[in-house]
């Protein structure tokens, strides 16, 4: 019976509140940054891993992309497409890399490395060498607006049966990411590519191709 009283207690004093012009207001969920922060971390190699793996969906879905998504790539020339368009691009390749990854072994890696050359904030990264081990870095984080920007330089490893591993590419990536009801999304992306980028990429080659994120270049030079 007490229970009973309390709940039409609150239920009458909620009601009195809001004919009198006053709504009740709910307290904020607090900003836990430790957690945001492990959730944008999860966005971003989960992203990574759908590159390496050449899932379309992990790499430019809906629950990934956030509307009016751009992507920026810089290799000497500069291009811009929107989601619409990178979801083309990948969809249209997408049959021959499940082919390259069933048929002939092929693996990508990237491997993202701290800003920092010189050092990493996390256990495992090496700088200019494969690891397995992704130091993100947290460029800015804004609470008010609830967006962030996390970046680090990568470098490209791809092998494939009878072809050992080989270095291919490296530069910077920035990713601008916006908190969702449905979680962190991507609103930007910027790739870089080449030694202006990565200090370490003296047996790098110049020149790729900037169709899809540009990343994974073993297939043409085998002529598969």
């Amino acid at each position: 019976m007490k229970v009973r009283h309390i709940i039409v207690l609150l239920a009458l004093a909620t009601a009195t509140a809001v004919l009198a012009g006053c709504t009740p207001v709910l307290p904020v969920p607090p900003w836990e940054e430790a957690h945001e922060m492990a959730r944008i971390t999860k966005a971003v190699n989960d992203w990574a891993r759908g590159v390496e793996g050449y899932d379309v969906e992990a790499m430019a879905g809906s629950r990934v992309l956030a509307a009016g998504f751009k992507l920026m790539m810089t290799e000497r020339l500069t291009r811009t497409k929107n989601a619409e368009t990178l979801r083309t691009e990948l969809q249209r390749d997408e049959v021959a890399q499940g082919y390259f990854r069933t048929e002939k072994g092929y693996e990508l890696r990237l491997d993202i490395d701290s800003p920092d050359a010189g050092s990493s904030a996390v256990a495992g990264d090496v700088a200019g060498e494969y690891d397995t081990v992704n130091a993100w870095s947290v460029v800015a984080l804004d609470k008010v607006k609830v967006t962030a920007r996390i970046g680090g330089k990568f470098e490209v490893y791809e092998e494939a049966t009878g072809v050992p591993r080989w270095r291919s590419d490296s530069g910077e990536i920035l990713i601008d990411l916006v908190k969702t009801s449905a979680g962190w999304k991507f609103t930007d992306m910027t790739i870089k590519f080449g030694a202006g980028f990565y200090a370490d990429s003296a047996d790098v080659e110049s020149i790729g191709s900037l169709e899809c994120f540009g990343l994974g270049r073993l297939p043409t030079r085998e002529g598969w």
